[in-house]
């Protein structure tokens, strides 16, 4: 999840300016986001739930992690 946060986006322009390199991190703890002629309000209803579904992707990655490491354990037994 980390990486995930960490990865940079582009955020286009709603002005028609150059578009803004911002990390995923950034935008989720961000109340909106400017760009070089605009900018994005962010509703905390719709960062809740990108949130959400990180931390639903994370625990999911983990259960994988788990049971791989369990059938590659009951494979070399």
């Amino acid at each position: 999840m980390d990486a995930l946060l960490k990865q940079e986006f582009d955020v286009p322009c709603p002005g028609g300016g150059s578009s803004t390199k911002m990390k995923l991190e950034r935008i989720l703890n961000s109340s909106s986001v400017k760009t070089s002629k605009g900018e994005y309000k962010l509703k905390s209803n719709s960062k809740s739930k990108i949130k959400n579904q990180l931390k639903n992707m994370q625990k999911e990655q983990d259960n994988f992690q788990r049971q791989l490491e369990k059938m590659q354990k009951d494979f070399f037994e």
